[in-house]
């Protein structure tokens, strides 16, 4: 079987104004049609009081905790918390208001990507799933072990409902230890090097963490190779192919959808949904 090649492997880049609130892009938001079903995605440290009540319309957020401990709330489904590995798996669809917090008194530090929604699904009821590491399958081949959040792996399957299909694993390797694995051709794929050294697809590209490897498209596996100890965050999802027409915490696909969602919005239908 062939092997995917490397299209950018790029570091991440992390600012801050106050030492507290600190962003690291990873998927560029003026990048949406290209990462397509992807949207957008930060690597982010936060303390209390940044992310309060707000909306989402079209789109679901995949949360992954780093450290720390995030509660959340919304209008429609109640509370919960994650901490370290966990995942909160969010469908915003129609309309949702949120919070995402850390702890009383502390920071947290995730990832949060945005996934987009096809466009007979983005007014589909909000929907909310934690997604415990401990209750998450595991695959562990030599010096190798993928956790599998979203999507199979090697015949093993996570029971986290999709609405676009999205392959999500977090990988660690050890040393030297390689991974081999195929996706659907066409499909868009990404990984996140959270720690470590690796070597990336056909070229067997050297990348340092913190970095984003996007993938070709072509038909092939991906190949990792660790040449130091390493933690990976991997996704790859079909392309939905559809206009997008974004903005703020809103992701449609018309201008004129844009405007109705910031007008119900505005007059509290996010409240009520």
């Amino acid at each position: 079987m062939t092997i995917r090649n490397v299209l950018r492997n790029t570091p991440i880049h992390y600012h801050s104004e106050d030492g507290q609130f600190i962003v690291g892009n990873v998927l560029a938001g003026h990048e949406m049609t290209a990462n397509d079903p992807f949207l957008f995605m930060e690597d982010v440290v936060f303390p209390e009081g940044t992310f309060g009540l707000h909306p989402h319309r079209g789109i679901e957020t995949i949360t992954y905790v780093l450290e720390g401990e995030v509660m959340h709330h919304d209008t429609t489904h109640g509370d919960g918390s994650i901490q370290a590995g966990d995942v909160q798996w969010m469908t915003a669809g129609g309309g949702v208001l949120h919070a995402e917090e850390p702890a009383p008194g502390t920071k947290a530090h995730v990832l949060q990507l945005w996934l987009n929604l096809p466009a007979e699904q983005k007014m589909m009821p909000s929907n909310y799933q934690t997604l415990f590491q401990k209750d998450m399958p595991v695959v562990e081949t030599d010096g190798t072990s993928v956790r599998i959040f979203s999507g199979e792996f090697q015949g093993i399957r996570a029971e986290t409902t999709n609405i676009v299909p999205v392959n999500m694993y977090d990988i660690r390797m050890q040393r030297d230890s390689t991974l081999q694995f195929p996706i659907q051709e066409g499909d868009k794929a990404f990984a996140i090097l959270l720690d470590g050294e690796a070597k990336f697809g056909h070229e067997a590209i050297a990348t340092t963490a913190p970095a984003v490897i996007h993938f070709s498209l072509d038909a092939g596996d991906i190949a990792i190779r660790a040449t130091e100890k390493a933690h990976i965050l991997f996704y790859s999802g079909t392309p939905l192919g559809e206009p997008i027409a974004a903005r703020g915490p809103f992701v449609m696909n018309t201008r004129e959808q844009l405007e109705e969602a910031f007008r119900d919005y505005r007059e509290g239908k996010f409240h009520t949904i």
